[in-house]
């Protein structure tokens, strides 16, 4: 069966918990990221596109951290 991989950094705990078996799905690691291997590409797309709003989250708040220190 063909395995889909989708970066995770940012949202590493909550695919932990929605696929918590790491013999199914592994997560595989390089310098800079954690991806995790699933069964379609649905699957992938998806975690992916919810990787990408939560780094968007924590750069938000950065910024809106920065701001408010500079009042």
């Amino acid at each position: 069966m063909m395995k889909y991989r989708a970066k995770c950094t940012f949202c590493i705990s909550q695919m932990i918990n929605i696929y918590p078996n790491r013999q199914k799905n592994p997560m595989p690691k390089d310098d800079l990221n954690t991806y995790i291997e699933v069964d379609t590409k649905e699957e992938a797309d998806c975690i992916e596109a919810i990787n990408r709003n939560i780094q968007t989250a924590y750069i938000m708040i950065s910024i809106l951290e920065h701001i408010i220190e500079n009042k």
